[in-house]
């Protein structure tokens, strides 16, 4: 890409909202993302290329477009959370954008404040789609799948430089996209969306290591991850299963989070969950062939469709 191109592009995608655009997009059609800031706040990616936010604790909580993305661009994933900024912590929502022109094409990871201001982006460092993103707001990084190569880039936030931890394809090529992510743990969960594997990365030892999840999960199509700080289990979306899979902590088995007691139209299974974020007391999963916004207890025992 040449610098004109990159400069156009660049300050294409920093282009803010337009009211106009706007107009009229008040439910998201296709949930393809979900990031939780600590104030309950729930961010929602859709496919159409607009991010909605989401009240969770609010008594009667409604979606509230915060931005439509640039018209041309592709946006794959989010992550959200509060990044201390001059003192304060601010929150942050992180996207990963591509675009294609006829004879450009560059990917993005760009970061928005919660008003949908652009706030700053960075190029990455390869062609190739990134379906994962995880924050790490204690060491100032964030980290971003190259799904292609299954391998996972860090972000140090401070140098604005990208490093890359090892591949996770060894000897079994697939493809790595759903990041999560223990802060205070320092380690790194990514599931590989094509073979069934998971894995739990420690990325600052010397020679950073990788777990494959045990055979006994019949994880078909891994979609998404999510990190509950509280519990300490791992929650993945599948899509080919339609349904949840836990994993404790300090257990190497994943059980199915199967509600008992279901919305009426999801009696058997989600038809296409493709997305997750954990709250204070539920999980909330994108269905997108639904179309639904679902609410989840921690316990499997409910499920509520919210939009």
């Amino acid at each position: 890409m040449t610098h004109l191109s990159t400069c156009f592009v660049l300050a294409w995608i920093a282009l803010g909202l337009n009211s106009a655009e706007l107009a009229g997009q008040s439910q998201a059609r296709e949930p393809i993302g979900m990031a939780m800031l600590p104030s309950g706040d729930l961010i929602i990616l859709d496919a159409g290329g607009l991010l909605y936010r989401l009240g969770t604790d609010e008594p009667s909580p409604g979606l509230k477009l915060m931005l439509k993305l640039p018209g041309r661009s592709v946006a794959t994933s989010i992550a959200a959370a509060e990044l201390l900024q001059g003192g304060t912590s601010k929150p942050a929502i992180f996207a990963t954008l591509y675009y294609s022109g006829q004879t450009t094409y560059m990917g993005l990871l760009v970061q928005y404040r919660i008003d949908g201001a652009h706030a700053r982006q960075w190029e990455l460092p390869w062609q190739g789609l990134s379906q994962g993103i995880a924050i790490d707001q204690k060491r100032n990084r964030v980290y971003v799948t190259h799904s292609d190569q299954s391998q996972v880039y860090r972000l140090d936030l401070q140098t604005g430089k990208f490093d890359a931890l090892p591949s996770l394809a060894r000897n079994k090529p697939g493809r790595v996209g759903p990041l999560a992510i223990d802060v205070s743990g320092n380690r790194l969960f990514a599931a590989d969306t094509q073979k069934g594997r998971f894995f739990e990365i420690h990325p600052d030892q010397p020679k950073p290591v990788w777990i494959e999840g045990t055979d006994t999960a019949p994880i078909i199509k891994a979609s998404a991850l999510a990190y509950h700080d509280a519990n300490g289990s791992v929650y993945l979306t599948d899509e080919s299963k339609g349904c949840v899979w836990e994993l404790k902590k300090n257990s190497k088995t994943w059980n199915s989070l199967v509600p008992r007691k279901v919305f009426k139209d999801f009696t058997k299974k989600l038809p296409d969950p493709i997305s997750i974020a954990v709250g204070r007391s539920a999980l909330w999963v994108g269905d997108t062939r639904s179309k639904s916004i679902l609410e989840i207890a921690l316990s499997g025992e409910s499920i509520v469709n919210r939009y």
